[in-house]
């Protein structure tokens, strides 16, 4: 997809206002500070720098923005380098475009996002309990990370909603995430995950 077709596709989502494009990393990093946007889209490898580049340039200035990246890299190792970096969310390019709306509207409320055509790779990863540079944060926010906590001691739905005071929906949509980033099919499995992975431990 063209700079120029991701324009037109958020332009069509009454939810979200383009305020600036850049077509390299200098120029988006002037653009990204003069107007300061509650989240900035990325394209992962720009003519110039890499976007992880552009992320830990505006941190150095005190500037910590939301960031999504949008990458044709599905393995862990790019993912795990735009997270480091700190970017909010990883778009796979490939993936049902429209969905990428979503990926911003869902970073600017807080949360985090990653494309459904990596669940592969995030699934091998955060199964593979060797692999001790990856960490839970990657891929959970916090409030997720809480919920994996609640239910690894054994909480169900409705409990967890009753303690953290969101309603018994978010937490099942946490869950539904929780299937789709693991490949798990229930929330039995993903109980099961988190005890097995320490949450819940005191």
């Amino acid at each position: 997809t063209t700079l120029m077709g991701i324009q037109l596709l958020m332009e069509e989502d009454d939810r979200l206002e383009i305020i600036g494009t850049a077509k390299n990393g200098k120029e988006a990093i002037l653009k990204i500070k003069a107007v300061l946007p509650d989240v900035v889209l990325l394209d992962y490898i720009l003519p110039d720098m890499s976007a992880t580049k552009i992320i830990h340039s505006l941190s150095c200035e005190g500037i910590n923005l939301p960031f999504l990246i949008y990458s044709g890299h599905a393995s862990v190792q790019y993912i795990q380098a735009a997270h480091q970096a700190g970017a909010k969310g990883y778009a796979l390019k490939g993936s049902d475009t429209l969905s990428l709306r979503d990926a911003v509207v869902t970073i600017a409320n807080g949360g985090t996002w990653f494309s459904p055509l990596l669940s592969y790779e995030l699934s091998k990863a955060l199964q593979t309990t060797q692999n001790a540079t990856i960490s839970p944060s990657l891929f959970f926010d916090e409030k997720e990370t809480n919920c994996l906590h609640l239910l690894g001691q054994g909480m169900t739905p409705n409990e967890i909603a009753s303690a953290t005071g969101v309603s018994d929906r978010t937490v099942r949509n946490w869950v539904n995430d929780f299937m789709i980033k693991l490949g798990l099919r229930s929330r039995e499995q993903v109980t099961v995950w988190a005890v097995r992975q320490g949450f819940g431990e005191k």
